[in-house]
């Protein structure tokens, strides 16, 4: 009995220690979760690229003018004062001859070709100007830990360094603190924007727009932290303590990897990008010898794993069995005991 119970639980041991190295070979492998750059420089020059310009919406005050014919051009309400026709609900806009055309969703230039056009029909070769008087049809969004929370209106030159400069932090008992990262939502995309970056102009965020919808999200000072899980000295959350505070600089602060059970050729950084996780596989060697492709930035959320060794797994998995084991061999004695009892002792 004594060998069946230890044949059963040898077999256990290679079943969870084939299932603990699946885990960190092929869940955790960096062929199968490619880890692509998050850094807000490169999501900053994706943005740069975007040239659309200014399209008109719902309660937009547009000021038309018809070349040499004032009956159909925008009546003056005083000096530089103008009286313009509102976009209504369906993108429309009343103008006279025409009664109502659809300017939603044009440019200026676009919804002035479209008024010539129709006005061919009753005025020879009408030459029609456009102007945006107010702008009501695009929003942006403060949110978080911030005194400016709130609506703001976009016009074409709203950009994201105008927002930022709106965003002033919570003021908590006598200190004012705020957070380096500010992340900004538009669409399913998230993009860190970093304060240091732009004190420091690395990133000219004053060239690049604000597009409808678009939210500031400010975290408190005390949710930028990073986490450190596995074969470190001290596993827990740390503060970022500095705008470059990088992989190397968590690892010094958590006491260092363990050097006989880490695995210092495989660290998994993990990172929340929107609604998705990546991750990134880092070696240690690598992090130490001044590698900068490896000794990677840290942004708030990050999960730094250092995976152990299949020695050190195979070394978890016998401390997790060793009450089993210790529980079994314990029934075993008192039945070997009761054995020897019924048979006198024999």
């Amino acid at each position: 009995m004594e060998r069946i119970v230890s044949i059963t639980l040898l077999a256990l041991a290679f079943i969870i220690g084939c299932r603990h190295t699946e885990h960190y070979g092929k869940q955790m492998a960096g062929k199968e979760l490619p880890f692509a750059p998050l850094s807000a420089e490169n999501d900053v020059k994706e943005l740069l690229a975007d040239g659309d310009e200014y399209r008109i919406g719902t309660g937009d005050e547009l000021k038309v003018d018809v070349y040499n014919i004032p009956e159909l051009s925008s009546k003056s309400m005083s000096i530089s004062q103008f009286f313009g026709q509102v976009v209504d609900e369906k993108g429309e806009i009343l103008f006279p001859i025409i009664k109502s055309i659809k300017v939603g969703g044009l440019t200026k230039k676009e919804a002035a070709q479209a008024i010539e056009e129709r006005l061919k029909e009753f005025v020879k070769n009408p030459d029609v100007s456009m102007e945006i008087v107010k702008f009501q049809s695009k929003f942006y969004y403060i949110t978080g830990a911030s005194n400016n929370n709130g609506k703001y209106n976009i016009t074409p030159t709203t950009t994201i360094m105008e927002a930022l400069s709106r965003i002033t932090p919570l003021a908590t008992s006598s200190s004012v603190t705020m957070a380096n990262t500010i992340y900004l939502k538009r669409d399913e995309k998230v993009i860190p924007l970093s304060i240091t970056e732009v004190s420091k102009s690395q990133t000219d965020y004053s060239r690049i727009r604000i597009h409808n919808g678009d939210t500031f999200f400010v975290p408190p000072a005390s949710a930028e932290r990073v986490y450190i899980v596995g074969e470190i000295a001290r596993p827990g959350a740390y503060q970022i303590t500095k705008p470059d505070y990088t992989v190397l600089d968590l690892i010094a602060e958590a006491g260092g990897v363990n050097p006989v059970t880490a695995d210092t050729t495989a660290l998994y950084l993990v990172r929340q990008y929107g609604g998705k996780f990546q991750y990134a596989v880092l070696d240690y060697h690598k992090i130490i010898g001044g590698d900068s492709g490896s000794d990677l930035r840290l942004q708030p959320g990050d999960r730094l794993v250092v995976s152990p060794t299949g020695l050190a797994s195979y070394n978890r998995i016998i401390e997790q069995l060793l009450p089993t084991f210790q529980m079994i061999n314990s029934i075993t004695g008192t039945i070997k005991n009761v054995i020897d009892i019924s048979n006198g002792g024999k």
